[in-house]
């Protein structure tokens, strides 16, 4: 067995710092991944479909956000729309988060309709 060497040491602690500086993404792309998950979540969660405007809303934001990120990298500007695809992505996952009332045009459990007739000129 050799001798490690200095040189050894430094290689493997450049190639361990270089591995943990990929795994804590930062900024723009790390607000990017995060606003992509919770967009993920609110698609999944049991009241997405009253939350649909709101994840069209995100999902256009994350588009916009990635394109910005690809085109000027580091970039403020760059950064305040990855925050805005977040915030806009959080906004969809709240309001799917509980499944609340079904939706106007879904049958009621019990059968017929939801709304009782109203008679014109009744008393």
């Amino acid at each position: 067995m050799r001798p490690k060497t200095f040189s050894t040491y430094l290689a493997a602690l450049v190639l361990g710092c270089a591995a943990i500086g990929c795994a804590s993404t930062g900024g723009a792309s790390g607000d990017l991944l995060d606003a992509r998950a919770m967009l993920d979540e609110a698609r999944m969660a049991p009241g997405a479909y009253r939350a649909t405007s709101q994840m069209r809303d995100a999902e256009a934001a994350i588009a916009y956000a990635e394109f910005e990120e690809r085109e000027n990298p580091g970039h403020p500007l760059s950064q305040h729309r990855a925050q805005t695809a977040l915030d806009l992505a959080a906004r969809a996952k709240e309001a799917s988060a509980s499944p609340g009332l079904p939706p106007a045009s879904a049958p009621s459990p019990e059968g017929g309709s939801k709304t009782t007739p109203v008679v014109v000129g009744a008393r």
